[in-house]
Protein backbone atom coordinates (compact mmCIF):
# COMPACT_ATOMS: atom_id res chain seq x y z
CA UNK A 1 0.00 0.00 0.00
CA UNK A 2 1.31 3.65 -0.91
CA UNK A 3 2.13 5.94 1.77
CA UNK A 4 -0.95 8.60 2.50
CA UNK A 5 0.07 12.45 1.13
CA UNK A 6 1.24 14.98 3.47
CA UNK A 7 -1.66 16.81 4.82
CA UNK A 8 -1.91 20.21 2.64
CA UNK A 9 -0.91 23.39 3.84
CA UNK A 10 -3.85 26.14 4.30
CA UNK A 11 -2.31 29.16 3.43
CA UNK A 12 -4.76 32.70 3.52
CA UNK A 13 -2.65 35.54 1.90
CA UNK A 14 -3.65 39.08 1.95
CA UNK A 15 -2.55 41.79 -0.07
CA UNK A 16 -3.81 45.00 -2.15
CA UNK A 17 -1.55 43.93 -4.92
CA UNK A 18 -3.87 41.71 -6.83
CA UNK A 19 -0.65 40.57 -8.95
CA UNK A 20 1.55 39.75 -6.44
CA UNK A 21 -0.96 37.70 -4.61
CA UNK A 22 -1.18 35.55 -8.04
CA UNK A 23 2.85 35.05 -7.90
CA UNK A 24 2.54 34.35 -4.52
CA UNK A 25 -0.16 31.86 -5.30
CA UNK A 26 1.34 29.77 -8.02
CA UNK A 27 4.84 30.02 -6.21
CA UNK A 28 3.63 28.40 -3.43
CA UNK A 29 1.30 26.31 -4.97
CA UNK A 30 4.15 25.22 -6.84
CA UNK A 31 6.08 23.72 -3.66
CA UNK A 32 3.74 21.09 -3.24
CA UNK A 33 0.90 20.19 -0.62
CA UNK A 34 0.27 24.38 -0.32
CA UNK A 35 -3.11 25.72 -0.97
CA UNK A 36 -3.62 29.53 -1.10
CA UNK A 37 -6.41 31.57 -0.49
CA UNK A 38 -6.54 35.65 -1.47
CA UNK A 39 -8.05 38.61 -0.37
CA UNK A 40 -6.88 41.85 -0.90
CA UNK A 41 -7.96 43.87 2.11
CA UNK A 42 -7.70 42.98 5.78
CA UNK A 43 -11.71 43.39 6.22
CA UNK A 44 -12.51 40.68 3.36
CA UNK A 45 -9.83 38.23 5.19
CA UNK A 46 -11.27 38.88 8.85
CA UNK A 47 -14.16 37.32 7.13
CA UNK A 48 -12.72 34.21 5.44
CA UNK A 49 -10.67 33.45 8.40
CA UNK A 50 -14.15 33.13 10.30
CA UNK A 51 -15.34 30.85 7.75
CA UNK A 52 -13.02 28.76 6.30
CA UNK A 53 -9.86 26.82 8.06
CA UNK A 54 -6.37 28.23 7.65
CA UNK A 55 -2.79 26.72 8.83
CA UNK A 56 -1.19 30.25 8.57
CA UNK A 57 -1.74 33.97 7.59
CA UNK A 58 0.17 35.59 5.44
CA UNK A 59 -0.01 39.45 5.15
CA UNK A 60 1.75 42.60 3.97
CA UNK A 61 2.16 45.60 5.97
CA UNK A 62 1.13 48.21 3.55
CA UNK A 63 -2.85 48.35 3.04
CA UNK A 64 -5.36 50.56 2.63
CA UNK A 65 -8.07 50.40 5.97
CA UNK A 66 -6.28 48.32 8.10
CA UNK A 67 -2.48 48.08 8.21
CA UNK A 68 -1.12 44.27 8.81
CA UNK A 69 0.20 44.68 11.54
CA UNK A 70 -3.55 46.37 12.78
CA UNK A 71 -4.83 43.05 10.88
CA UNK A 72 -2.25 40.68 12.99
CA UNK A 73 -3.59 42.52 16.27
CA UNK A 74 -7.35 41.76 15.37
CA UNK A 75 -6.61 38.31 14.61
CA UNK A 76 -5.16 37.87 18.08
CA UNK A 77 -7.42 39.84 19.49
CA UNK A 78 -10.21 37.82 17.99
CA UNK A 79 -8.89 34.22 19.35
CA UNK A 80 -6.89 33.06 16.78
CA UNK A 81 -3.47 31.39 17.09
CA UNK A 82 -2.42 30.55 13.81
CA UNK A 83 1.19 31.65 12.57
CA UNK A 84 1.14 35.22 11.03
CA UNK A 85 3.71 35.93 8.56
CA UNK A 86 4.40 40.01 7.65
CA UNK A 87 5.35 40.74 4.43
CA UNK A 88 7.08 44.35 4.16
CA UNK A 89 9.54 46.40 2.18
CA UNK A 90 9.50 48.70 4.66
CA UNK A 91 12.94 48.85 5.91
CA UNK A 92 12.20 50.37 9.69
CA UNK A 93 13.03 48.57 12.65
CA UNK A 94 9.76 49.82 14.24
CA UNK A 95 7.44 48.14 11.83
CA UNK A 96 9.46 45.20 12.58
CA UNK A 97 8.88 45.33 16.28
CA UNK A 98 5.21 46.29 16.11
CA UNK A 99 4.69 43.43 14.18
CA UNK A 100 6.33 40.99 16.20
CA UNK A 101 4.38 42.76 19.38
CA UNK A 102 1.18 42.53 17.65
CA UNK A 103 1.82 38.64 17.26
CA UNK A 104 3.24 37.83 13.97
CA UNK A 105 5.25 34.46 13.65
CA UNK A 106 8.25 36.41 11.70
CA UNK A 107 8.68 39.40 9.30
CA UNK A 108 9.67 38.60 5.87
CA UNK A 109 11.62 41.53 3.94
CA UNK A 110 10.00 42.59 0.42
CA UNK A 111 11.72 43.62 -2.12
CA UNK A 112 14.90 43.54 -4.75
CA UNK A 113 15.44 40.03 -3.69
CA UNK A 114 13.39 38.25 -6.52
CA UNK A 115 13.36 34.52 -6.32
CA UNK A 116 14.83 34.30 -2.86
CA UNK A 117 11.91 36.11 -1.46
CA UNK A 118 9.32 33.55 -2.59
CA UNK A 119 11.64 30.60 -1.04
CA UNK A 120 11.96 32.42 2.22
CA UNK A 121 8.15 32.82 1.65
CA UNK A 122 7.93 29.26 1.07
CA UNK A 123 10.20 27.71 3.85
CA UNK A 124 8.66 30.29 6.40
CA UNK A 125 5.12 29.12 5.28
CA UNK A 126 6.20 25.24 5.82
CA UNK A 127 7.65 25.80 9.29
CA UNK A 128 5.18 28.22 10.54
CA UNK A 129 2.50 25.12 9.75
CA UNK A 130 4.69 23.05 11.49
CA UNK A 131 3.62 24.11 14.70
CA UNK A 132 0.61 21.85 14.21
CA UNK A 133 -3.30 21.69 13.25
CA UNK A 134 -4.59 22.04 17.03
CA UNK A 135 -3.26 25.59 17.48
CA UNK A 136 -5.54 27.62 14.08
CA UNK A 137 -8.80 28.58 15.94
CA UNK A 138 -10.70 30.33 18.76
CA UNK A 139 -10.69 27.39 22.10
CA UNK A 140 -8.53 25.53 20.52
CA UNK A 141 -4.89 25.38 22.86
CA UNK A 142 -2.00 23.42 22.48
CA UNK A 143 -0.29 21.99 25.42
CA UNK A 144 2.33 24.92 25.75
CA UNK A 145 -0.65 27.59 26.46
CA UNK A 146 -1.44 28.23 22.42
CA UNK A 147 1.17 30.43 22.05
CA UNK A 148 4.55 29.93 20.23
CA UNK A 149 5.30 33.23 18.89
CA UNK A 150 8.89 33.08 17.74
CA UNK A 151 10.75 36.41 17.67
CA UNK A 152 12.46 36.06 14.33
CA UNK A 153 12.52 38.67 11.42
CA UNK A 154 13.41 36.65 8.25
CA UNK A 155 15.72 39.10 5.76
CA UNK A 156 14.77 42.11 7.96
CA UNK A 157 17.93 41.83 10.50
CA UNK A 158 19.47 44.82 8.88
CA UNK A 159 16.98 47.19 9.50
CA UNK A 160 17.65 50.36 11.82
Amino acid sequence: MPPYPPAEIRVLAVDDDPGLLDIIRIFLESTGNIVVSRDMCARDALYTLETEYFDVCISDFDMPGMNGVQFIRKIREDGYDLPCILMTGNRRKEVHDAALGAGAWCVIQKGGKGPAFFSELAEAVKEAAERGPTSGYPGVRTSDGGRDVRLTVKGGADVS
